[in-house]
């Protein structure tokens, strides 16, 4: 693993259509161009392959990848990834949740949760220059982002009313907000 703070890219389970549809950037393009601001910089960049990912055109990015000098290719553990990472590129998972509750921010190609505390790339052409210029939120901003988020969605499952009155705020969040995406 690098010595220095490194971005990070946990890739995701390429051909999953739910994520790549709401994607802006095609994952291997947003790595290809990740790998190629971070070596301009001499920044060190760790990549993550998604443990159930079999796309041969994955296979073959890494294979590619790995022979690039600052590139570290990882199995570790998500938590011990995002400990020495200066910035997350998850594309629109999860991942970017983990990070921030570990209080690292997320560049971001898609619809994500944690968006409050995310910067979203919507271009090919716009990744590298906000690579450049990133600054994470502050600690404080994601833990007020997260004690929002989790008072308002995170609720005891086994209580009815607790969870119908959550969904019922939930949705008129969307709707107060104009999300036309809720039900996709």
């Amino acid at each position: 693993m690098p010595d220095e703070p490194y971005l990070f890219l946990p890739l995701q389970f390429y051909g999953a259509e739910q994520l790549i549809g709401s994607a802006s950037i095609d994952m291997i393009r947003a790595t290809e161009i990740a790998v190629d601001w971070a070596a301009g910089t001499k920044r060190p960049i760790v990549i993550k392959r998604h443990p159930q990912c079999d796309s041969s055109a994955v296979a073959a990015l890494m294979r590619r990848l790995e022979q690039r000098h600052g590139v570290t290719v990882s199995n570790a553990r998500m938590p011990d990834l995002l400990a020495g990472a200066w910035a997350v590129l998850p594309g629109n998972s999860g991942v970017g949740m983990q990070a921030a509750i570990l209080l690292k921010g997320s560049i971001v190609t898609g619809t994500v949760d944690y968006l409050p505390v995310s910067v979203r790339v919507h271009a090919e052409d716009e990744l590298a220059s906000v690579l450049a210029s990133y600054t994470p939120p502050s600690a404080d901003t994601i833990k007020a982002f997260l004690v929002d988020y989790f008072g308002r969605y995170c609720v005891d499952w086994t209580s009815p009313v607790t969870l119908g009155n959550t969904v019922a705020r939930f949705l008129a969040d969307c709707r107060l907000h104009g999300s036309k995406d809720v039900f996709n």
